[in-house]
């Protein structure tokens, strides 16, 4: 996913579309991969272990955990209404302008892994799994902070204009002297 970020050399033709999708899909990825560890970090220490596959209905003790992950898992696929979304609009909207079809298939085919990886989680996380276990507290602070996180990482889909006014400060595709250029 984050190599996503090294899309801004081959896409430097299409000029301010590149640099606001390649900074804010820094901002939104870091947002949803801090809310993803975060959350698989509370699976862990509530399941005593590290296995999917033995989730063994963890929404039903960790919803917040869970519903992070969800979220964030969204940005990061690049679905809307989040800050992914916008940032891999902005990424094909690139590649589009340049003619660079395969960045274009790069992009498609890495929202489609990522769905993968980001299912299988929380389908395990609704499932029942064979052997039971002593489940480890999850302090409820741990589960809003990546909540927290992950909402961050939706609202940079939903209000866009003022980070975007902000990534246009340090534009390197921006006119000189922040004029119109005439």
């Amino acid at each position: 996913q984050i190599g996503y970020l090294f899309m801004a050399f081959p896409l430097a033709g299409a000029g301010s579309i590149t640099w606001h999708g390649v900074i804010y899909l820094a901002i939104s990825h870091a947002l949803a991969k801090a809310a993803m560890f975060m959350a698989a970090g509370n699976l862990m220490r509530h399941a005593g272990h590290d296995r999917i596959a033995e989730l063994d209905l963890v929404t039903q003790r960790l919803p917040l955990s869970v519903a992070a992950f969800a979220l964030s898992g969204i940005s990061i696929m690049g679905l809307p209404p989040s800050g992914g979304f916008i940032a891999k609009w902005w990424l094909l909207e690139a590649a589009i302008t340049t003619g660079m079809w395969a960045w274009v298939v790069v992009l498609v085919l890495g929202g489609i892994m990522a769905a993968a990886y980001v299912f299988k989680v929380v389908g395990f996380a609704f499932t029942k799994a064979r052997a039971t276990h002593e489940a480890c507290p999850v302090p409820a602070s741990m589960e809003w902070i990546a909540m927290l996180l992950a909402l961050g990482a939706i609202a940079l889909g939903l209000f866009v204009a003022a980070p975007v006014a902000v990534l246009s400060v340090g534009d390197p595709f921006a006119p000189l002297g922040g004029g119109s250029g005439q």
